[in-house]
């Protein structure tokens, strides 16, 4: 029995998909990882714009993140390579860092906010510098997730968890190996090395 077209172009486009699902796991769990990371990238952009995440300078560090975690994650899905990887490692790096500040940035709002909030601001000035670090960081003060810019390092260890072992970086040692000599076996090393230990004894 005939396939109709529309099928054929079906199984076509999903050809990919398929070698990915019946290859090597390791490539499978690569393409998980980086489609957990374009879906946390994906969720994070659209809860910033709910939230309207762009009202100064600072707010707009993360959606500069995020454009930089969406150009890795692209490039390491369609065109993977050795400088790519780099690349990728690299602004993971970046990333991560900027992340770390945006929790640095949240747990500073909500510090501020205190002595203004309704239930501490009687007794705030008398609170430990650690109890008032800890209801800043706990949200209990102020209005920012303390954490929530730890979605960002999540997605950037994601992509570099997937470069580890690549199969480009492993084509690239192997390569490398194969193009330097054994110096042992270049003519004339075995008698250079015996008239060195003559003149040694």
């Amino acid at each position: 029995m005939r396939s109709s077209p529309a099928s054929s172009e079906l199984r076509r486009l999903l050809s990919p998909v398929l070698q990915v699902l019946r290859g090597d796991p390791a490539d499978l769990l690569r393409w998980c990882l980086i489609l957990l990371a374009a879906m946390s990238i994906g969720g994070t952009a659209v809860e910033l714009a709910m939230l309207r995440h762009w009202g100064d300078k600072t707010q707009l560090v993360p959606w500069f993140c995020l454009g930089l975690l969406a150009l890795a994650t692209a490039a390491l899905a369609i065109r993977p390579g050795v400088v790519v990887i780099r690349w990728v490692r690299s602004v993971c790096a970046v990333v991560a860092l900027g992340a770390g500040v945006g929790v640095y940035m949240h747990i500073r709002e909500n510090y501020r906010a205190g002595p203004l909030d309704a239930a501490y601001s009687d007794r705030w000035d008398s609170m430990s510098t650690v109890a008032q670090l800890w209801a800043a960081f706990t949200k209990t003060v102020g209005p920012s997730p303390a954490l929530a810019p730890m979605v960002l390092i999540m997605a950037a260890l994601c992509l570099v968890i997937a470069t580890l072992r690549h199969p480009v970086l492993v084509r690239h040692r192997e390569a490398g190996s194969d193009a330097v000599p054994d110096r042992s076996r270049l003519p004339g090393r075995g008698a250079a090395e015996a008239l060195r230990r003559r003149r040694e004894m």
